[in-house]
């Protein structure tokens, strides 16, 4: 075990985590923590300046806290400058925009784009540079644009909001991340290509394209094509649902999404191919051009944070090899993460970092600690390092899977194993065969091969997923349940690595009671019914549940359940959700939500008859397939408050929200402002 010495970054990156975490959740003026750091900073200084040695010798620890005081600072005004800005108050809908097209992506019949604006137009001719990222939606398919055009759009940009959906995903937030705070959506004449502009983006999509488009044209099937895209690029867009869901469900959606395997699969092949090189004395030229591989490979899969993990402490442990010195793995994965965090200090909040990050760290603390063979029994001792490898990361990261996904995979013990000694192979063959299809050679029996891989991977995954409580799903963690997890998690690994154990084992204890306790106050605290209009753009669906059973009520001809269940599963497994029924709710049904009267307007029906008296009710809620105006609703009903679905077309809806202005109706768009919904204990 690598002493707190040897590793150094270690007490970089704790003060670094503390500071973003400390800015995320306080919010509070980058002043502030500068004023901090100037002071902490001059503290140091005159203490190292106007002691003596034999002082700052026996008083260490207490010396190193303006350091780290001044690393918490510095975390904290990282988070804060990458803080996306809001816009000017005097950007109005008057405005057009200058904006560089970063990602394209087309759906059936729209596309989604990722757009830096670069300045606005008025009216008069006036440019004003604003220089921010924003997400679009252009109506109907245009496969002339591309990456890196320049196009010009009619400027309306809306602040993106979540859906508002209980424990719904925080898309927001999520956006927010990215340095993208609003969203655009362009009608098919609101934009005109003016130019394009190469950058580092374009390209790197064009290399993407290029080797995309040669493995559609290759010889493989269908499924193969979309599986070795998957893992030779991390674009996931090509695998169908039930795939991505089979592949999670056996414990290996860690081989779809580019991470520190794939890196680390490379650098193996790479030292395979060029280890002739050592032979004639060039180990450096060998270490350098796996080096510029790597980075290269980096760049064309789009840098993501865990390639970028891995890429960052390989080109660590390289380095070291390149100029002899002795590297410390752990090191170099904590001066990874710091780099990682200082690019982007919110990347400490996404799934991706925190799942590569915490494999890997488990791995380098336990797998030479847990395994019983030598060394030099290389045979053996590498063949129970992979066993020890799968169990490691598979219970290690089993609470984040709980948390995040709502389920606990056991397969993945046993299809890791089977799989993951493969995967060097079958990854080594695909990157041969694409590199020999961006040369226009198609071998069929490289392609067979790959067809047969394929085929024994899913074969694996479908094997051990059918089995029954292989998995556990509609499983609910909280942020607490998952804190108090880790702790205990922690109390493992160090009464496994240290030699005094009594107070891991205590720790041990005090946390599992502790999530016992935890446990029992949550299931006492959670409404047991309710009613919830969910934010789901594809239909208005309004869910009440009691005890564990649900009706959900739906305006279109059919609904798929099992895609409901899918967006809606940390919902489902929160209230203990087991079975639900579906109605078909037609225009004029009365529903009682609560102690709410409600009726949904659902058709166009509405003004073909006019009621006397008029009703009285507190909700009416508009789904997408009403083409009438407020007047013809309120020919019937007195509303409350009026609830427009988020399947309402934005044109549309601001059409409606306008009459309502006009009629001073109060309304609800549940678009902008998130679903509404009510629990209670009974």
């Amino acid at each position: 075990m690598n002493s707190i010495t040897k590793i150094p970054m270690l007490k970089i990156l704790i003060p670094f985590v503390m500071g973003i975490f400390v800015s995320i959740l306080c919010h509070i003026p980058s002043i502030f923590f500068i004023l901090i750091l100037l002071t902490s900073c001059i503290t140091y200084f005159l203490i190292n300046k106007y002691t003596n040695p034999t002082f700052r010798v026996s008083n260490n620890a207490i010396l190193n806290i303006p350091l780290f005081i001044s690393f918490i600072s510095i975390g904290a005004i990282c988070t804060n400058f990458k803080n996306p800005s809001h816009l000017p108050h005097k950007i109005y809908k008057k405005y057009y925009a200058i904006a560089t097209i970063e990602k394209i992506k087309h759906k059936d019949f729209s596309s989604n784009l990722q757009l830096f604006i670069t300045e606005t137009i008025d009216s008069c001719g006036n440019h004003l540079p604003i220089n921010q990222r924003m997400t679009a939606l252009i109506e109907g398919n245009n496969y002339s644009i591309f990456e890196g055009n320049t196009i010009l759009i009619k400027f309306d940009p809306q602040p993106i909001t979540n859906s508002g959906n209980p424990e719904g995903f925080n898309y927001a937030s999520y956006q927010r991340k990215k340095g993208i705070l609003y969203h655009l959506f362009i009608n098919h004449n609101e934009y005109i290509i003016i130019g394009h502009k190469h950058n580092q983006t374009s390209f790197a999509n064009r290399i993407q394209q290029y080797i995309v488009e040669c493995i559609q044209n290759s010889s493989l099937i269908p499924d193969a094509k979309s599986f070795f895209i998957t893992t030779i690029l991390g674009d996931t867009s090509f695998l169908d649902s039930d795939t991505r869901e089979l592949f999670s469900f056996a414990g290996i959606s860690h081989i779809l999404a580019l991470s520190g395997l794939h890196i680390g699969i490379l650098y193996l092949l790479l030292g395979i191919f060029l280890f002739p090189l050592d032979y004639f004395g060039h180990k450096r030229l060998r270490l350098f051009i796996s080096l510029i591989v790597i980075i290269s490979f980096s760049f064309i899969t789009g840098f993501s944070s865990s390639v970028t993990r891995a890429c960052i402490m390989i080109g660590f442990i390289i380095i070291s090899r390149i100029i002899y010195r002795k590297n410390s793995s752990l090191n170099a994965l904590f001066a990874s993460a710091l780099i990682i965090l200082f690019i982007n200090p919110r990347e400490i909040c996404e799934i991706g970092f925190q799942f590569s990050f915490l494999s890997v760290l488990l791995i380098l603390l336990l797998s030479n600690k847990l395994n019983i063979f030598s060394p030099k029994q290389e045979l053996l001792y590498h063949f129970y390092s992979l066993i020890l490898i799968s169990i490691i990361t598979s219970l290690g990261t089993i609470l984040l899977s709980a948390y995040y996904f709502n389920y606990i995979s056991f397969t993945s013990l046993f299809t890791n194993f089977l799989i993951v000694p493969m995967l060097p192979i079958i990854i080594g063959c695909g990157i041969i065969y694409t590199i020999l299809l961006c040369c226009s050679i198609d071998i069929s029996s490289l392609s067979h091969l790959l067809n047969k891989s394929y085929f024994i991977i899913t074969d694996i995954s479908n094997g051990f997923t059918s089995m029954p409580y292989f998995y556990m799903n509609n499983i609910f963690v909280s942020s607490s349940m998952l804190f108090i997890s880790m702790i205990c998690l922690i109390s493992i690994i160090l009464f496994i690595i240290h030699k005094k154990k009594t107070i891991y084992i205590i720790t041990f204890f005090c946390s599992i009671l502790s999530m016992i306790a935890l446990n029992i106050i949550e299931r006492i605290n959670t409404p047991h019914s309710g009613y919830v209009i969910f934010h789901d753009f594809n239909q208005c669906n309004i869910m009440l549940f009691h005890n564990g059973t649900a009706e959900l009520l739906y305006c279109n001809d059919s609904i798929n359940l099992e895609e409901f269940k899918l967006r809606h599963k940390s919902f489902i497994s929160k209230y203990n959700i087991r079975d639900i029924n579906c109605k078909h709710i037609t225009t004029d049904m009365p529903l009682i939500l609560g102690n709410k009267k409600a009726i949904i307007i659902a058709s166009n029906t509405t003004h073909k008859t006019v009621r006397n008296p008029i009703i009285d009710v507190d909700y009416i809620i508009i789904s997408g397939a009403f083409y009438g105006s407020i007047k013809d609703i309120m020919l019937n009903y007195n509303p409350q408050k009026i609830i427009f679905s988020a399947n309402i077309h934005h044109l549309r809806e601001n059409d409606l929200i306008q009459e309502c202005n006009q009629l001073s109706i109060h309304y609800h768009t549940i678009s902008s402002n998130g679903a509404i919904y009510s629990f209670y204990n009974k």
